[in-house]
């Protein structure tokens, strides 16, 4: 047997599957905890609060962000009273009964919270109760109760950090891991009227959402979040009176920018204007690719690396320059298994061979005059 088969990959669902998942945890009268892990953004916390909030469920929401909440949150008020001997303490709103057909708490970043809060919200999690000695029975939220949290995926994975969870506390959850689907997505997306544009320039997972963005701790990242906010914003702007045209353009840029990221920002502009990519764009965006790849390669973005390069020769050409830290992402990149650089067969890297043996990198320019006279 494969120990592949043993790796320590939680189960990945898509956001229908989540759904499915909910409706499954609804029909039981004593539903375990349910934990979804996500980079930020991949609507985690959207799909759980839309469950609960559904009007046709009659639910009862109580919403807890424990990343923004200390230990005196959880404590509650003492009790006072002339036959009261011992320290006992009135439990926190969080325990107060329902009205309602039934009750769904939902803690989101539940593992970046301090590491006092979360042990707080154990009892919670795990028992649906809080500890009796210290608040009393009353501190009991009933078997029925649906507990959901949400949580990131870690530095190396989201570049959040993160506290890990004990195997006490994971074995007594159902654990899973949201993933993107864009088919899925974009059946959503035109659902909500989502800005046409944004709609019709998704037309790859990558573009939805870049994983490798979170790893490499760039500033902004595209997420199903972001362009949702973006669309909204694009509608808005659309309809400002008294703002003309060229600044509604370099405003569309830097939401853009500021959304989903630099580089698929700047993509996403020229789309949205209609306007191609300017060549100093091309170039560094290029660059920015190249990066990216030799700093986490990823067969799926083997095409990309010889796509990349030639836009950089093409930007050498009309007198762009590379500093050391471009160069080093280049020689990185021709060190790329051969599969990465194969599309580079008889094509034509002069002024990059050429920078490369002016930096001293002698290895790197061979390696282009062997990969293009193929």
């Amino acid at each position: 047997m494969s120990p592949d088969r043993f790796n320590d990959h939680l189960p990945e669902v898509t956001p229908e599957d989540l759904k499915r998942l909910l409706c499954l945890f609804e029909a039981m009268d004593n539903p375990p905890a349910l934990m979804v892990y996500g980079p930020p953004g991949v609507g985690k916390t959207t799909i759980l609060k839309e469950f609960a909030e559904d009007p046709r469920r009659n639910y009862e929401v109580r919403v807890k962000h424990l990343s923004r909440m200390d230990t005196t949150d959880w404590s509650g008020l003492p009790k006072q009273g002339a036959d009261q001997k011992y320290t006992e303490f009135l439990p926190i709103s969080l325990f107060k009964k329902t009205t309602r057909s039934r009750l769904v708490i939902f803690f989101d970043e539940l593992n970046t919270a301090m590491p006092q809060v979360l042990n707080a919200a154990l009892d919670v999690i795990l028992e649906k109760k809080a500890d009796s000695e210290t608040f009393s029975d009353a501190a009991d939220l009933g078997s029925r109760t649906i507990i959901l949290a949400a949580g990131n995926l870690g530095p190396e994975e989201d570049g959040t950090q993160v506290e890990e969870l004990s195997m006490a506390v994971k074995t007594r959850m159902v654990q899973v891991r949201l993933v993107t689907d864009l088919k899925q997505w974009l059946d959503w997306a035109r659902g909500k009227k989502l800005h046409p544009k944004v709609i019709s320039f998704m037309d790859s997972e990558e573009k939805l959402v870049d994983f490798n963005a979170f790893r490499n701790g760039e500033k902004q990242a595209p997420t199903p979040r972001g362009w949702e906010r973006l669309s909204d914003m694009l509608y808005t702007l659309e309809k400002l009176a008294g703002v003309d045209k060229k600044e509604k353009r370099r405003m569309v840029e830097t939401l853009a920018k500021g959304t989903i990221g630099a580089r698929r920002g700047v993509e996403f502009f020229h789309y949205y204007t209609g306007d191609s990519l300017t060549a100093e764009d091309a170039f560094y965006q290029a660059l920015s690719v190249i990066k990216r790849i030799a700093d986490d390669p990823s067969p799926a973005d083997a095409p990309e690396v010889p796509a990349g390069l030639l836009r950089v020769e093409n930007g050498l050409q009309k007198g762009y320059q590379l500093n050391q830290e471009n160069l080093a992402a280049i020689v990185s990149a021709l060190r790329l298994p051969a599969a990465y650089l194969s599309g580079l067969q008889g094509k034509r890297l002069d002024r990059l061979a050429a920078a490369l043996l002016a930096a001293g990198q002698t290895e790197a320019a061979e390696i282009i005059k062997q990969i293009t006279a193929g």
